[in-house]
């Protein structure tokens, strides 16, 4: 099926409104009509995003709708989100270090496992990350976000830890 009758399809089954960035995918010779051959039916859009997006090169992000683009033009709207990490800093009775040294390591895990050519000085337009009282403020692309969020999710399953009771998200 054509990517833009894919589109249309994710469109009407998640009602959700979805734009293909036709500007930017023409400039990467990406013809709206590029074929899919994927199973799309039955998968969350989440997972549906991630396999188009990853065959073709692509990526996406949220301007009140989704934008289907290329990963450079994504890269030049990139999201600011908040990830509650107190429980990783405190650590537990186990934890030797102290909490500056665990915010160091835990962002160093973040950009050294997560899209690491993604993150300021590596890459001219990279993302950012810091910490203030043990929230994690990021600013990176939507697909990166969620890798973000699946790596903090292992590693608190990994480490013993409750899922946070709040998430914050910005833009």
């Amino acid at each position: 099926m054509p990517l833009k009758d894919v589109v249309a399809f994710l469109q009407d089954s998640h009602q959700i409104p979805i734009v293909l960035k036709s500007h930017a995918l023409s400039c990467a010779n990406i013809p709206m009509d590029t074929p899919i051959t994927k199973i799309l039916r039955g998968i969350s859009l989440a997972a549906a995003l991630r396999q188009i997006c990853d065959d073709l090169e692509l990526a996406y992000y949220i301007d009140e709708v989704l934008v289907i683009t290329t990963a450079a033009d994504a890269q030049a709207h990139p999201e600011v989100r908040i990830y509650d990490c107190r429980d990783i800093i405190a650590g537990n009775e186990r934890t030797r270090k102290s909490p500056d040294d665990r915010t160091q390591q835990l962002m160093k895990l973040i950009t050294t496992n997560v899209d690491p050519q993604r993150w300021a000085p590596a890459s001219s337009v990279g993302g950012t990350i810091s910490e203030f009282d043990g929230f994690i403020v990021i600013t990176q692309t939507a697909q990166t976000h969620a890798k973000v969020a699946n790596l903090l999710t292992m590693y608190r399953k990994a480490a013993g830890f409750d899922a946070p009771k709040t998430a914050s998200a910005a833009r």
